[in-house]
């Protein structure tokens, strides 16, 4: 019943009317601003900054998903290191990021998701200041892709990591075999 109800709720997310209420609705703001910092990367370091002010890190993350073209892809990518120089001039800031794969490009091509992936974490080294990445973990479908990323990458940028998902049964097995050699 639970995967039942999850799989609807992803299915209804996904649909461009229920998004709208859900972004442009006083309601759909109401519910979504406690997880959603805003519109704007200005929005999302503003409550950066609010959080940090309570001792809070944050991690920002450009909303959006499953990207059909390399244009797109790679203005998503650029929108992610836009964020990194914003978090790399406030170095006061304890501010993160999590990118999600299908948003670099993984359903046009692993290989174009990969450069875009490292892109970022190019311009996530910077000279002053490391930021961390945090890779997303998305649907069933994209785990092993997402994997495959992130281990072919993890030795040259240690400022990664990836995100499993707890529900799946393949999750113990996954988290021996990024845990290293």
């Amino acid at each position: 019943m639970t995967g039942l109800l999850r799989g609807t709720t992803l299915w209804l997310t996904e649909r461009p009317i229920v998004r709208r209420l859900i972004t442009e609705t006083p309601l759909g703001h109401r519910v979504v601003s406690r997880f959603v910092a805003g519109d704007t990367l200005e929005d999302g370091m503003e409550a950066a900054r609010s959080l940090g002010s309570q001792g809070v890190g944050a991690m920002l993350d450009h909303l959006g998903e499953n990207v059909e073209s390399p244009a797109q892809a790679a203005g998503a990518t650029d929108a992610y290191i836009r964020a990194l120089k914003r978090i790399q001039e406030a170095p006061d800031l304890d501010c993160n990021i999590s990118v999600k794969l299908t948003q670099l490009g993984l359903d046009v091509s692993r290989e174009l998701c990969a450069e875009n992936m490292e892109r970022v974490l190019q311009a996530a080294t910077g000279q002053d200041r490391t930021t961390l990445v945090m890779i997303d973990m998305e649907a069933r479908p994209y785990v092993d892709h997402t994997l495959q990323i992130y281990l072919e990458l993890r030795d040259r940028y240690p400022n990664m990591g990836v995100c499993l998902q707890a529900y799946l049964r393949r999750t113990a097995a996954d988290a021996q075999r990024i845990g290293g050699p």
